[in-house]
């Protein structure tokens, strides 16, 4: 899926927790993870329907790594997704973008076509 500069929302956690997307649909969801340090931390991304909530991407550790990631979600109404770091060593960025609606249709690129 394409990415567009007016279709794409990037996010950033540092010791914070980020809803990253709560619309309906079908989202593409990227970007990398990294710690720094010698704190343990938990970075993540997970899913809640409001009441329940459920890991969808981990990265645990200490030290000095880093991680791509790169899935789609599916998103029901009162769904959203959150990128989640523990501590102020830990980082995740990204960009989401929606690549099909609640009907499965695909979402053009924002300005596509020209």
């Amino acid at each position: 899926s394409a990415v567009a500069f007016g279709s794409q929302t990037a996010f950033l956690a540092t010791n914070s927790t980020e809803v990253i997307a709560s619309t309906v649909g079908f989202f593409r969801v990227f970007g990398v993870a990294s710690i720094r340090g010698t704190a343990n931390t938990n970075n993540l991304i997970q899913m809640t329907d409001g009441s329940t909530t459920k890991d969808v991407w981990r990265q645990f550790g200490s030290g000095n790594m880093a991680t791509e990631f790169d899935f789609v979600v599916w998103l029901r109404p009162g769904d959203s997704i959150s990128a989640i770091a523990s501590t102020s060593t830990g980082f995740i960025a990204g960009s989401v973008r929606q690549i099909a609606d609640s009907t499965g249709s695909f979402v053009q690129p924002n300005g596509f076509p020209l």
